[in-house]
């Protein structure tokens, strides 16, 4: 489900306008919260609403929302908003697939990817690329790294509410724009800072531990 995600997010950014596309993927915490709400029986708190109100705030000031943002959705735009809802769902089977080892969680994305790498090369007719000792290493290395990310995700994923997990993952944008930054490709205005304030402020208050239902409380609801 993460590997469909990941290809109609790219397929989408690079047909669609990235702002409007961005904007649509990342209503994934939304969902995500919706689902822990109804198919995992995750409480809706107060304060994780709030946080998931100031982390939608952020991402429209960090990606510059304009009038073109709010037009008439397009076949690029459905693609963004599924893309998100399939992250989204990939999170939720993780979350509910609580006894299944990490490490076959980890592996699985990596044998997802290969196929579906393997099934667009084959329908583009685009040839795998000359190995040699610099590109091995270079793939060994990404290898290693996205293993170590993803054993990291699935972990948190597993051991953190789907609700609270949806907001902390935004955080991403965050260093999505300083690393544009960094390498000098975008600078970072008010807007931005702004915008990540905001995204730090909801990820912080999503991973505050919530005090448990009082024992008067879990009575009458019983």
């Amino acid at each position: 489900m993460r590997r469909l995600g990941h290809r109609g997010l790219i397929t989408a950014l690079a047909e669609g306008n990235v702002v409007r596309v961005m904007l649509l993927f990342y209503l994934a915490p939304v969902w995500a919260m919706v689902g822990g709400w109804l198919l995992l029986g995750e409480r809706l708190s107060g304060t994780r609403l709030f946080a998931l109100g100031l982390a939608m705030l952020g991402i429209g000031l960090t990606l510059g929302v304009t009038s073109e943002a709010l037009d008439a959705p397009g076949a690029n735009d459905w693609l963004a908003l599924s893309a998100g809802l399939a992250f989204s769902l990939n999170n939720l089977a993780t979350r509910a697939a609580d006894r299944v080892p990490l490490a076959s969680k980890a592996l699985v994305s990596f044998v997802g990817s290969a196929l579906l790498g393997g099934l667009f090369c084959l329908l583009l007719r685009q040839p795998l690329p000359p190995l040699d000792l610099t590109l091995s290493w270079q793939i060994a290395l990404l290898a290693l790294g996205w293993l170590v990310s993803m054993a990291a995700v699935q972990y948190g994923l597993t051991h953190l509410e789907a609700g609270r997990a949806a907001v902390l993952v935004v955080f991403e944008l965050i260093a999505a724009v300083l690393s544009s930054a960094w390498f000098g490709s975008h600078a970072i205005g008010p807007n931005e800072w702004l915008g990540a304030a905001l995204i730090t402020t909801a990820a912080l208050i999503a991973g505050w531990p919530e005090r448990p239902l009082s024992i008067a409380t879990r009575s009458t609801c019983a």
